[in-house]
């Protein structure tokens, strides 16, 4: 897998954003399976990609801050 980012702005100016431009997920297989094994085998693995699931269905992020051991 891999992935390409992009950010913009300053953290000292407080407009810094950052965001993922880009996600490739290669899968290679070596097999003499038939080809709707590999069809199936090919679905089931896209389907069970935590990764591509989360992009596919994002779920509501959170953000917890501690500071000095102390919610912020």
């Amino acid at each position: 897998m891999t992935t390409t980012w992009w950010n913009s702005g300053s953290v000292k100016r407080g407009d810094y954003a950052t965001g993922l431009e880009a996600l490739h997920v290669d899968l290679a297989v070596d097999s003499d399976a038939p080809r709707d094994a590999l069809e199936n085998l090919i679905a089931m693995s896209e389907r069970a990609c935590y990764v591509l699931s989360g992009l596919d269905r994002p779920p509501q992020p959170t953000l917890n801050v501690e500071v000095n051991g102390e919610p912020f």
